[in-house]
């Protein structure tokens, strides 16, 4: 009897490989999102009803899927509780102020964006992991892309000295946060309720000394929802299962290609032109981000080689 040969079925992609595009995506759509909620609201009122939104949606989904995780929450060490606290203060409180203030200082987002550009640039110094000068040839040559799109899209119209400190900042908050996040090996579930809750204590001591301007639109609910639930659940999940698999700077370069993302959903929601200049910058970006993931763990295996 003749046995009929059956193709084989394509593999799915796996929720790893998946990860960073679904990241990119939600990390990204936050800037034009961010954008139309300001217009009805201040920054500090914005980002205080994002906090405590982000929290109470955050912790009754994740004690509704993981029961166990209210008594999982009390089973930590006090150091491991301090430690994701430190983390959770860089990428969820001081991150996020300090660039919506460096905007609010008068400084434009394309600059904004280029002093971001140069976490994946500094995190393997502050991190030490070690690199080739290959390695750091690319990030570089993505920094360069990351330019030439922010110039293409006339990104670049305002300096201020404050707005300029405000930015650095949030680089230095994003990039320690990143790298502090690294040496924590707690469940993500237990991280995400313990980072939300110090965001919120944070962000109701600020709302109290500032004024509250609001004014609710349909704009506001949805940049709320989208803010709190996609960005603030969704994607700072899939950074900390990200930072958990891989090297700071295998993760870190992946925010190379969020403000590039931004101009998209700017022209796509808002009918911002892009220029051709912008699409070649985003060309030189996407290529110098494809060969860094592909050196690195080349260069990760031959350190561990060396070492033995």
């Amino acid at each position: 009897m003749q046995i009929q040969k059956i193709d084989k079925l394509p593999s799915p992609i796996s929720f790893e490989t998946a990860a960073p595009f679904l990241f990119l995506i939600m990390w990204s759509s936050g800037a034009v999102m961010v954008k139309m909620g300001l217009i009805d609201a201040s920054p500090w009122t914005f980002l205080f009803l994002r906090a405590i939104t982000t929290f109470l949606f955050s912790t009754i989904v994740l004690l509704i899927l993981k029961p166990n995780l209210k008594f999982e929450l009390f089973r930590h060490d006090k150091a491991s509780i301090l430690a994701v606290l430190k983390v959770g203060f860089f990428l969820q409180f001081a991150y996020l102020s300090t660039y919506i203030l460096s905007i609010d200082a008068g400084i434009s987002p394309g600059l904004v964006t280029m002093v971001l550009g140069f976490q994946p640039l500094i995190t393997p110094f502050l991190a030490k992991e070690s690199m080739s000068k290959q390695g750091y040839a690319i990030l570089a040559l993505g920094f360069i892309g990351l330019c030439v799109a922010v110039v293409g899209a006339k990104g670049i119209d305002m300096t201020h000295a404050i707005g300029l400190f405000f930015a650095f900042l949030a680089l230095m908050s994003l990039t320690f946060g990143t790298i502090k996040q690294k040496g924590i090996n707690m469940n993500i579930e237990s991280m995400v309720v313990y980072q939300n809750l110090l965001t919120v204590l944070l962000f109701s001591i600020v709302a109290l000394c500032t004024d509250w301007q609001v004014t609710w639109t349909r704009e506001l609910y949805l940049s709320l929802f989208w803010m709190s639930i996609v960005v603030s659940v969704g994607a700072v999940m899939l950074l900390l299962y990200m930072l958990k698999r891989g090297s700071a700077s295998q993760v870190s370069v992946l925010f190379y290609c969020i403000p590039l993302l931004a101009i998209l959903f700017d022209y796509l929601i808002f009918g911002e032109k892009l220029s051709e200049i912008t699409v070649v910058g985003i060309i030189i970006v996407v290529v110098a981000v494809y060969r860094f993931q592909k050196i690195k763990p080349v260069q990760v295996a031959e350190n561990k080689r060396i070492n033995k």
